[in-house]
């Protein structure tokens, strides 16, 4: 690696992390991570190599992402475990709107994921395949599938069915990952892809999701009932037309109603709408809900053969 080259990887990555405030250590030998404050990558040397500095520059840019875009607090109270299948799927999902996101707004970053899950992502299923896990192989073929929307190297390499029921269950759950990973709010996000987590997790691996600490359904029932909060700083209003009257939560005074009619003047007002999963699942436009607020109403959804009735009817993306 030329020294002109490692000062412009430097530059570059430094310019990246300006984005999200975060300070750059370089360590020899370091393993890429973040504290939310420091990202500390692994000093680049003359014999790192070009796939090398492509995982570095990914991991990077990956981790300005989740600062810019997750927000952690929606996970907190929740008892993880990290070898469960649920986790798993947690943490692919929200990879997959981190990344499309910092794609859709540098078309750098868009080259360098294509590069980096073009070539890591194949070696990734091939070595879960090796272990005998053929129901995660499948789940990674499909996200990369999905992924393959805007990464075209990803896009050109035809995945085999791993696994064909679990292939077919996760079928219907591509167009809510293509309309959850264009909500640019950390908060109304994060949340939506954990309760595409959940979702997934019970159809395809039933697997319960996380309890949590302490009690956090009283809160829940009480973020239900809200009506004067207001969509978190920085949501952007969206041109979707709301199916169902408003219910007055967030942005007014506490107890407006909405009207009967598209929901115009609630999107416009940064106020959630209420969106049924069905209505998400049979989406073809994949910006759809770019930048609105929206509450996922999971009420009907089927899971698996059996109507089910979720814990939290409508699910509130605060």
């Amino acid at each position: 690696m030329q020294l002109i080259s490692q000062w412009s990887i430097d530059r570059y990555i430094r310019s990246c992390a300006s984005r999200a405030s975060l300070n750059v250590v370089w360590r020899d030998g370091q393993v890429p991570q973040c504290d939310g404050k420091t990202v500390y990558l692994p000093s680049i040397k003359l014999m790192t190599t070009d796939a090398e500095v492509n995982e570095i520059i990914h991991s990077a840019t990956h981790e300005v992402g989740h600062v810019l875009h997750t927000d952690f607090n929606v996970l907190k109270g929740k008892k993880f475990d990290p070898e469960s299948a649920f986790f798993f799927i947690l943490n692919l999902i929200e990879d997959h709107r981190v990344n499309y996101l910092n794609a859709e707004a540098y078309e750098g970053d868009k080259s360098n994921d294509d590069e980096y899950y073009g070539r890591e992502c194949p070696k990734t299923i091939a070595k879960v395949v090796d272990k005998g896990a053929l129901e995660l192989a499948q789940l990674l073929s499909w996200e990369a599938s999905i992924h393959g929307d805007y990464a075209p190297t990803l896009g050109a390499t035809k995945f085999k069915v791993l696994h064909p029921d679990t292939n077919d269950k996760l079928a219907k759950y591509s167009s809510v990952l293509r309309n959850i990973r264009t909500i640019e709010d950390p908060t109304l996000g994060t949340q939506a892809s954990y309760d595409l987590a959940v979702q997934i997790a019970k159809d395809v691996f039933g697997e319960e999701p996380p309890p949590d600490e302490g009690g956090g359904d009283k809160e829940d029932e009480e973020s239900e009932g809200d009506e004067g909060e207001g969509a978190p700083e920085g949501t952007e209003s969206g041109d979707e037309d709301g199916e169902e009257d408003g219910e007055g939560e967030g942005g007014g005074s506490k107890g407006d109603k909405g009207e009967d009619g598209d929901g115009d003047d609630e999107v416009k007002a940064g106020k959630p709408i209420i969106v049924k999963y069905e209505e998400l699942s049979k989406s073809d436009d994949s910006k759809k809900f770019s930048g609105t607020p929206v509450k996922i109403d999971y009420s009907t959804t089927k899971v698996g053969s059996e109507m089910t009735t979720i814990q939290r009817p409508v699910v509130s993306l605060r």
